[in-house]
């Protein structure tokens, strides 16, 4: 028996295709997969879904820290 190979789809994309069939929006849904996407374009795609993270440093133009992060590079540029 011979088999067609499938593309992996995961649980987001289930949910955009369940939804689309009976015509529910889901707008958070749809932010998450462009997330996503743009994680993957940007070469990224092997990290986990924290990463998504870094896409929204990147359109931003800031870094998202804590303030004991932000205190610890503080500590090592004066080490410098």
């Amino acid at each position: 028996m011979k088999t067609i190979p499938i593309p992996e789809l995961t649980e987001n994309d289930l949910e955009r295709f369940w939804a689309k069939s009976i015509n529910v929006p889901l707008p958070c849904t749809a932010v998450a997969h462009m997330l996503f996407q743009a994680l993957i374009s940007s070469g990224r795609g092997d990290l986990d879904h924290s990463a998504v993270i870094n896409i929204i440093e990147d359109l931003a133009k800031v870094e998202a820290r804590t303030s004991n992060e932000q205190e610890r590079n503080h500590e090592k540029t004066n080490r410098s």
